[in-house]
């Protein structure tokens, strides 16, 4: 445990080892087992090494096998289920939040888990069941941030599967009906932006790559949105020294 609040990792492991093989039927490898769960997904993490990630998916699916009573249960299930959509498991990620739903109904995470089941359908280019999915969230926790997020991701289900046009219309009706929200989801910004270019609405495009500047100037997708704005008057005919700034 000392060496576990440490971060004394690998030499945690090892005393680990240690442990299991002297002490095979402690009461304490529960806990050291979770502790031992949560190194590996640290070191996935760090590492993103594909074993890393094989010993902590393993690890996890132990500790749900063999511990379907503990408090963790839940909530390893969870760990699991996200780890599976990080690495790109649509199909057990699928199976995981299916199952969780149906056994903890009255969860707090019921939401989470749910969009994390769209998101696996949308992985899957099941793009009409994510939708599904995403409406269904939007009005059972239609007054809910939660519920605001599934309408917001309506519009990048349609984006997803090139519906440019789709897109701009699902992008602007969240943010006309909820515009409480329109600061919370930075991706739907920049998505409607992208869709307009593709779509050729070229001067819509350019304002609002520039309303996405403006509301997240610190962004990680700043430099795309830049670039576009130096394509697009390019696009509409303007010359190289307006576009270049040298006017």
């Amino acid at each position: 445990a000392t060496l576990f609040l440490r971060g004394r990792n690998n030499m945690y492991l090892k005393t680990y080892d240690y442990f299991v093989k002297k002490y095979p039927e402690s009461d304490y490898l529960e806990i050291l087992k979770n502790m031992t769960a949560h190194i590996r997904l640290v070191n996935w993490k760090e590492t993103g090494k594909t074993n890393e990630y094989d010993i902590a998916s393993d690890t996890y699916i132990s500790l749900i096998k063999q511990y379907p009573e503990s408090p963790l249960y839940e909530r390893n299930n969870l760990i699991l289920g996200y780890m599976q959509l990080e690495h790109g498991e649509a199909l057990n990620t699928l199976q995981n939040f299916q199952n969780f739903v149906a056994k903890f109904p009255k969860s707090p995470e019921v939401p989470q888990a749910r969009k994390a089941l769209a998101e696996a359908l949308l992985i899957m280019h099941k793009y009409d069941d994510s939708l599904k999915e995403l409406s269904g969230i939007s009005n059972d926790f239609a007054k809910t941030k939660d519920g605001a997020e599934a309408k917001y991701r309506f519009g990048d289900v349609e984006f997803a599967r090139g519906n440019w046009s789709g897109a701009v219309q699902a992008y602007n009706k969240a943010l006309k009906e909820l515009p409480q929200y329109s600061k919370d989801f930075p991706n739907a910004h920049f998505n409607l932006a992208e869709a307009m270019f593709w779509s050729r609405s070229y001067k819509d495009s350019l304002n609002e790559f520039v309303n996405f500047l403006t509301l997240f100037p610190t962004h990680s997708y700043g430099g795309y949105a830049m670039t576009r704005i130096g394509e697009i008057p390019a696009v509409l005919g303007a010359g190289p020294r307006r576009v270049s700034g040298d006017c």
